[in-house]
């Protein structure tokens, strides 16, 4: 409808995801110029979230409103987050990429360890996520969502 809002200094937005490519597929640059261009929210103030139903805890990848390079997200002190080298499944030499292995100890009644098909590497006390592995099935809400409208 081209319509525009400026949102209050220090607006928030808290990123889900965005598109996996069912219907579209939005880059997090483009999804993040969007939010700019129509609420008027820089990218600083936008916080990435990267969770999935499996596991009870969430990561966050920044503090809304710090100016980021990279965008790494902390696990909370419960959780261990392990890169995998996808030959061997053994722990990743140090800066290597792999697939990211989540021990939560939320998971109370569940499977304690995750092992995802998410592609990142360890950097400082947390992990840059850089997608995911090759072949590897899209996961999502939105491709639920895209499946149940179509």
């Amino acid at each position: 409808r081209d319509m525009t809002f400026n949102l209050p200094r220090g607006s928030r937005i808290m990123d889900t995801g965005g598109f996996k490519g069912v219907s579209r597929e939005v880059s997090r640059e483009e999804l993040y110029e969007g939010f700019e261009e129509i609420l008027g929210i820089p990218s600083e103030y936008c916080v990435n979230e990267y969770g999935m139903s499996e596991m009870c805890s969430q990561f966050y990848d920044h503090i809304a409103g710090e100016q980021v390079t990279e965008r790494i997200y902390r696990p909370p002190h419960w959780v261990r987050t392990l890169v995998i080298d996808p030959c061997s499944m053994k722990e990743a030499e140090a800066g290597a990429e792999g697939m990211l292995r989540h021990l939560d100890l939320a998971n109370v009644g569940s499977a304690m360890v995750i092992q995802t098909e998410d592609v990142g590497r360890v950097s400082g006390d947390g992990f840059i996520l850089l997608g995911r592995a090759t072949g590897a099935e899209s996961r999502g809400c939105s491709i639920g969502m895209d499946t149940m409208l179509s």
